[in-house]
């Protein structure tokens, strides 16, 4: 009984060591953030429009899309980092600062696409504390900013 309340007391305090260490990384404002989403989807237009004079076709959109899709969504966030976030120097980490796992990674996404279509997930970092979205805050994850680390 002891022993597993001393295992128990030792996993939250390391728990919350680890919560602590992301809680302390310089966070990604709305602005850097908005702006890396702008950048992405100026990328995917770029793209669908080089591959749409290049191939044509009406289904040259949705060509890219899917690629553009699969290139952030396994490469990108499995980095940390999508094509817009990479200029801005800004990346997402869990809350204790480790690299997301796949898991997390589809959760994410999933909540990510929760909180764009509902507004409010958005719109929750300009009054958090920790810069967090709904999506940050379900799938325990934070937008860093690494050129200050």
């Amino acid at each position: 009984m002891t022993t597993t309340k001393s295992l128990e007391s030792t996993q939250n305090q390391l728990s919350q060591e680890d919560s602590t260490e992301g809680a302390s990384l310089p966070k990604a404002d709305w602005g850097l953030r908005v702006a890396a989403y702008i950048y992405d989807a100026l990328a995917a237009t770029l793209l669908g429009f080089i591959a749409y004079v290049i191939l044509g076709g009406d289904n040259t959109w949705l060509l890219v899309f899917e690629i553009f899709f699969l290139f952030n969504f396994c490469i990108g966030w499995k980095l940390g980092q999508t094509i817009g976030m990479w200029p801005l120097k800004i990346k997402v980490v869990t809350i204790d600062g480790k690299p997301l796992g796949w898991g997390r990674v589809i959760w994410r996404y999933i909540a990510f696409t929760i909180s764009l279509f509902s507004i409010i997930g958005m719109v929750w970092i300009l009054f958090d504390k920790q810069k967090q979205g709904l999506h940050d805050k379900l799938a325990k994850t934070y937008v860093i900013k690494i050129n200050s680390i």
